[in-house]
Order: C-alpha cells, then structure tokens, then sequence
C-alpha cells in the first residue's frame, strides 16, 4: 500500500538510471522558503519542457505540410536544408529538395522531443531529491491492492479458526523436528531424510560466492561478480516463475496486511499483524508435542567453527554503512559461520574514544530451530512478544563488556533488522547503551517505534517480500527527523543486475542488493540519506579493532551467565 498523495511534478516516460528507481522517506526535508524554492525550479523546468513540446509539435506540423505538398520549398530554404544535408542546393530536382527539408524538420522535431523529455527528468529528479515528490499509486493499483487485502483476509479467518491454527502448527512443528533430527544425524553422516536440510532452512543470502577479501568495500554499486552472476540469475529466475515473483511480490503488504486482520479478527488475540502473528506464535508454542525452552544459552565461537575461517574483517573497523551492512554476509552458515552467530567489534578511534558494532543475521531456519533465527521468532518479534533472538543479542552486548557511554551501532538483515530495531525502540535498553545509530535491511520494521535521537536507515525493495510482510510498503514505515527509509523498485531499473534481482525474491533480499541500494541512494546525493548516514559512520571509524564472534541455542532450562533473563529487548 504506497502513497496516494498525487505528485506536484509528472513522472517521465523516459528511460530512467538505477538510481531513479530510488524512494526516500522520513528524514528532514528542506524548510519552506528551500521547498518553494525548489519546487518554482521544477515548474520552470516543467515549462520549459511544454515550450520544447510545442515547438517540436510545429516542427511536426511543418513536416507533414512539406511532405504533403502544402507548402512550397523556396530556393533559400532548399540551399540551407540542402546544404545541412549535405546534398548541394543546384542542379537537385524538387523531390530531392522536398526530402532534404523533411530530413531537417524530422531531426529537429526528435531533438526538441528529446530535450523536452530531459527537462522533465531534469525537475522530477530534483523535486525527488528534495524530499518534495511522493509517488502515486494508480486507481488499477488501489483496486488490485485491495482485492488482495480482501483475499488475505479471508484466507487469514480460515487460518485463525483454533482446530485449524491448531492443525497447521503442530505440522508445522513437525516439520520443525525433523529438521533438527537430520541435522544431527547429518552431523554423522546419516541424514534421515536425504538432502532434506535444504527444505528446512532459509538461505540467509544470495551471493556470487565466497567470503569477500579484505578490503572489499560493501558501500560501492554492485559489480564485477555480482554483475557476471547476472546471466545466471535470469536463467535460474526466468520464466513464468520470475515473472510471478517480479508482479507478484509487489502485493505482498496487502497480502500480509489481510492475512494478519483476518488471523487476528478469527483468533480474538489483539488486531492486526502483530495479532495475527501472535495468535500463530501461541498456537506452535502450545503444541503438546516436545519444548522450545524460553530460555537461550549464548557462547563465544571458536575460531575452528568457522569453515572457512574468521572473517579478515575481524580487527578492522568498518569505515562505512555499506561495509558494515556487508560483512553480516560472512556470519550466515553458507559463508562458513556456525548458526545464529552474532559479531560484536569494538573499535577505538583517531582519539582513543571507544565505540562498538554488533552485526545480526537473518533467518537461517523456516521452522522451529534449535537455535532463535528461525520463523519462531520470526513471529515472536512481529508480534512483540518476548523472543530468544533479541534475548541472544542483548547477552552478548553484555558479555564483550559494552559500557553505558559508549556509542553502539546496531545492523541487522532480515529478522536481524527486527531485532536491532525493537532493542532501538526499547527504553530499557537505552537506560544502559548509548544506541549511536540503527541500520536495517529486509527487514519488515514498519511497526515498531524507535527513540527520538537515534539515527535510524531502513534498506527495502518492492520484490524481497520478507520487508513487506508487516503490511506495510517502504513508504509507509514511520517517518520521523531521525528515521528514513530507503525503497527501490528493482524490476524499474534498466540495470540488467537489477532485473535479475527483480525475478529472485532471495536476490532482491541479499545484502548485496541492499547495498547497492544504499549506494545508488548516496550518489543520487538524498540529502536526508547523508544526514543519516553522516551521523553514523563516524563511529565505525577505527585505529583499531576486535571482534568477538557469539553463537547462541535454545535451551529448555536455565540461562547462561551472561545472558539476559529480564526481557529488556522487547518491543
């Protein structure tokens, strides 16, 4: 559900650059006097192009006439057209010279149209760039929108029913199980059910392979491998599958808007999709088959539980937003990393002033787990109910020892974008860190609040799905001074690696892709996204750096020592 608001500037037709595909919002736009100003431009620029459009409708008028025979060709238009042709004004017969004027008045009907079309470009950007442009949804679109909300929430009434919700989440558990039971026969070398684990678990990224060397810098638009791994994601994501994904992930939040009410409203367990996703966390929490446990235990990773390796990024500060977003990628299990691993860096400046980063994955389970990154906590977070995620992050915040004054930075993908931004939002957690900045992406956040004075950047794109489940579009998650949202529409980009992604909803939700919207948002100079990120990234400036690498399991009884027992992170 986007923006109704109708947009003081048309959008152009035209072919338009990635970073057009760009939609900011939140932040602080320019004062009043700036806006008026910005906007009397725009309609200059927009004037301009209808002075171009009617002159290149004379030209076209003038054309038709001298190609119909209306009009004459005198002697001194034939030498000048001629002669710009390149044809010789003597000796040529008049059907010639009839040709050579209609050549002109075409080039220059063509050239008029097109300067036209770059003043509307020229204003539409501007307008965007100052915050002054919403994008508007179409009467088609509203009414799509709301037969899927509609179709949502029948669907949603079915599934709240108690025998129903019952039913599906003791299936659900059971599927659960059995991964955790091959995963452990897999352990040994005899899975249960062969290749299984693959059904089970959510990879957390798509990626062009391996670890990133040192120094790769995750700020800069996607290239090089990413741009090579195109081909392949077209051939993997084509077809009526990619198609589906590209026109269909669009209504996700309607999807999930309806589905969420209609559980919620069937259930009698609050409203909404946090009621909703509550009612379906109670129902696989009271499955009588086996325990959850509602306790975590957490503990420091060894440096040969990593298969390939610690990260090289290990002692060096992050830099940059985007490098720091990037890095999440080597703590998913595909990279190497054991499951649900956090990272916890502490950095020292130029100064000698310490500050910290704590960098947290996405899901890495579907299904119940037995660790907290899976659609359990999923839930769990979307309804803000106590979960072992955000238990997990908030004990080893405590355990690497980061003190009340100095400034953290908290990023997170996927369900590590709600955990950061439920324990932003948490004035529990404020009373003893000094949250310094908050960086999501693909994550469905639109819910929660965050404390004023925190910078806050949220990354999302119309064909992830997973930021859409809240209900809730890019542009209609809070905006406040401090908080802004960064959206693209993959499948509008000319970039043929935008367009792959636009077929994949697992490439649309890689950081990858999220960083590359990032980048593509700062080049396009947003002021309210440099405002954000120019408040945060001197923190993850270093001399020096360390991490320390946690991992964390459910247990059914009993927390470690340096867990959180009081649920401070809540929402």
């Amino acid at each position: 559900m986007t923006s109704s608001a109708a947009p003081s500037h048309p959008r152009p037709d035209g072919p338009r650059a990635p970073s057009d595909t760009i939609v900011v919002t939140g932040g602080t736009g320019p004062s009043a006097v700036d806006a008026a100003q910005v906007r009397l431009a725009a309609a200059r620029m927009e004037g301009v192009a209808d002075s171009l459009r009617r002159a290149a409708g004379l030209a076209g008028t003038a054309w038709a006439d001298v190609a119909g025979g209306s009009v004459a060709v005198e002697p001194g238009t034939l030498a000048s057209a001629s002669a710009g042709a390149g044809l010789g004004a003597a000796g040529l017969e008049s059907e010639a010279a009839r040709r050579a004027v209609c050549a002109s008045l075409e080039a220059a009907t063509s050239g008029l149209r097109r300067c036209a079309a770059a003043f509307d470009l020229l204003g539409w950007r501007l307008l965007r760039v100052a915050g002054l442009y919403d994008e508007a949804e179409g009467l088609a679109e509203r009414l799509v929108g709301g037969l899927v909300t509609a179709e949502g929430f029948a669907i949603g009434t079915a599934v709240g029913v108690p025998p129903v919700r019952r039913l599906l989440a003791s299936a659900y558990r059971a599927l659960g199980s059995l991964a955790v039971l091959n995963e452990s026969a897999r352990a040994v070398g005899r899975p249960v059910v062969p290749g299984s684990a693959a059904a089970f678990h959510v990879a957390g990224t798509h990626r062009a392979g391996g670890r990133r060397p040192p120094g790769e810098r995750g700020d800069a638009p996607a290239g090089g491998a990413e741009e090579r791994a195109v081909e392949d994601g077209r051939r993997a994501a084509g077809g009526l599958g990619g198609v589906v994904v590209r026109d269909g992930a669009r209504w996700t939040d309607e999807l999930a808007y309806g589905f969420g009410h209609g559980v919620a409203w069937s259930a009698g367990t609050g409203h909404g999709v946090p009621g909703g996703a509550g009612a379906l966390a109670d129902a696989v929490r009271d499955v009588p088959v086996g325990t959850l446990g509602r306790s975590v235990r957490l503990e420091r990773s060894r440096p040969e539980e990593f298969a390939g390796g610690l990260p090289a990024w290990r002692d060096q500060g992050a830099g940059t937003v985007g490098e720091a977003l990037s890095r999440i990628d080597d703590l998913y299990p595909r990279s190497g990393a054991p499951q649900a691993t956090v990272a916890v860096q502490r950095t020292v400046g130029a100064d000698g002033t310490t500050s910290w980063l704590v960098l947290v994955p996405g899901t890495q389970s579907a299904t119940p787990a037995a660790h907290p990154w899976d659609g359990l906590s999923d839930l769990e977070l979307v309804a803000g109910r106590p979960d072992q995620a955000t238990e997990a992050v908030e004990a080893a915040m405590s355990a690497a020892g980061i003190g009340p004054h100095e400034p953290v930075v908290l990023v997170g993908h996927s369900l590590g974008g709600i955990v950061v931004t439920a324990l932003a939002g948490s004035p529990a957690v404020a009373e003893r860190y000094r949250i310094g900045g908050v960086v999501t992406a693909g994550a469905p956040v639109a819910t929660f609040r965050t404390l004023p004075g925190t910078p806050v950047l949220h990354l999302e794109t119309a064909e992830e799905v997973v930021s859409g489940t809240d209900g809730r579009s890019s542009t209609e998650n809070p905006r406040a001074p401090d908080r802004v949202t960064i959206g693209r529409v993959l499948g509008a980009s000319p970039a043929g690696v935008d367009q792959a992604a636009a077929r994949d909803a697992s490439r649309a939700h890689s950081i990858p892709t999220h960083a590359r919207t990032l980048a593509l948002a700062r080049e396009a100079g947003d002021p309210r996204v440099a405002a954000v990120v120019d408040r945060i990234e001197p923190l993850l400036r270093a001399e020096r750096a360390e991490t320390v690498f946690y991992r964390a399991e459910r247990v059914v009884g009993g927390v470690s020592s340096g867990a959180s027992t009081g649920r401070e992170g809540s929402p």
